[in-house]
């Protein structure tokens, strides 16, 4: 066979693919819809505008609440124990390295960093959003919804969270909202999810709200307004982030990072601490040397299994809060009341007997100090810490100057209102 005839029947071919590939794009771009394909499982906008996409809506936004408090590797409660006291960095993840080094500033390119921005700002928009969508559902009836109650609450723990770690941040794209008016928003969502709530007989979500909003009135050191709602939450109450193994989304990362890899330590002061007091709610123990291969590996038992809950708010905080109010108010004998009612719910891991009250005390500073101390180890791990720091004026305890998470470049990049 001659080149030439060779070579034709591949010209010939060639010459019919590029002819069929034109036709093939002519009929898209005429919008014929030879590639027009509707996937018949996905959601489109308009499925989530119906009644029955509620539940979905809100336990959406119930799952990303927990996602930003305790699964990714920028999660509330892990990032934020690294740069306080609460938790040393001793494996191989750079962005924390940093974050655990309080001699330079974190980076705002922190992949880590703009992973726990993400988390938080998605939460709270889901939360929001939904909110806002179950109210055009239902109409006048979203009064007294006990879904709508729900997703109030959560969304304003996402707003407890961004003032707690960010202080003064943006939302969609708008310039930047003050701590605390940040605060404020987070006593919107509760003050209306307790009317709800209670149009609803939604009891469990009042009570819900109720402690957010202790918690964010104390935050604005509102202890008055914080102590009135604190007395509305029921002895023995707790309010969880929720876990579970089903799925990769689904998992506390803390147990992970802290257990299962040794990324996370408990931290130097708390190690001490707990040698000193043997407060079984820093239990630790030494499990080796963490991922750098120099640095020692300690374990907590406070999340010991991916299912494990992180507590957002409970009982004990209120004691607390109160405690608080009765030592400024110069009632020192009730604040150590309220010191010693949480003491006694915790156990001393040497006698496994209640830990010791405190004593009477006319100290003022003393007393003070047991509160602070209380608080430390009674939220040890639960992302409060960062909080508490600024609120009793410890901010040399936190690894950044100023002492908050910087907004990072994810934000900045798209947020012209963002320098």
């Amino acid at each position: 066979m001659s080149r030439s005839n060779f070579i034709n029947p591949i010209r010939r071919r060639l010459w019919y693919v590029l002819f069929s590939l034109a036709i093939t794009l002519s009929l898209c771009v005429s919008g014929c819809g030879i590639f027009d394909v509707e996937n018949p499982g996905s959601i489109v906008e308009e499925d989530l505008n119906l009644e029955t996409a509620i539940p979905a809506i809100v336990a959406g936004a119930g799952g990303d609440l927990s996602q930003a408090i305790g699964n990714t590797l920028g999660s509330v409660v892990t990032f934020s124990g690294i740069i306080t006291d609460e938790l040393q960095h001793v494996g191989s993840y750079p962005t924390w390295r940093e974050v655990d080094d309080p001699a330079q500033p974190i980076d705002i390119q922190n992949i880590t960093l703009n992973n726990l921005w993400q988390s938080c700002s998605r939460a709270r928009w889901v939360a929001d959003d939904g909110a806002r969508r179950i109210k055009e559902i239902l109409g006048a009836d979203a009064n007294k919804s006990p879904h709508l109650a729900q997703i109030l609450v959560y969304s304003g723990f996402t707003h407890l969270v961004l003032a707690d770690l960010f202080g003064d941040v943006p939302f969609d794209g708008g310039p930047l909202v003050s701590q605390n008016d940040v605060y404020q928003r987070a006593v919107d969502r509760f003050t209306e999810a307790i009317t709800v709530g209670n149009a609803a007989g939604a009891g469990d979500w009042v009570n819900a709200a109720h402690a957010g909003r202790a918690r964010a009135y104390h935050n604005m050191n509102k202890l008055n307004d914080a102590v009135a709602d604190a007395n509305m939450v029921p002895d023995g109450y707790r309010f969880d982030a929720i876990f579970s193994d089903n799925s990769d989304r689904e998992r506390n990362y803390s147990f992970w990072a802290n257990i299962t890899r040794n990324e996370s330590s408990v931290s130097a002061e708390i190690r001490e601490l707990y040698a000193q007091t043997n407060d079984s709610r820093i239990r630790c123990v030494y499990a080796g040397i963490g991922g750098d291969g120099n640095r020692e590996w300690w374990t907590q038992f406070k999340y010991t299994s991916f299912s494990a809950p992180i507590r957002l708010v409970g009982w004990q905080e209120m004691e607390l809060i109160k405690a608080e109010a009765k030592h400024q108010a110069g009632d020192l004998t009730g604040a150590i009341g309220h010191i010693n009612n949480v003491r006694a719910a915790a156990l001393d891991d040497t006698t496994g007997a209640p830990l010791e009250a405190r004593p009477a005390s006319n100290d003022a500073n003393e007393v003070k100090n047991w509160i602070i101390h209380e608080r430390r180890v009674e939220f040890f791990f639960e992302g409060r810490r960062m909080a508490d720091c600024r609120h009793f004026g410890l901010t040399s305890i936190i690894k950044n100057d100023p002492p908050f998470f910087p907004i990072p470049s994810y934000e900045r990049d798209t947020n012209p209102n963002i320098p």
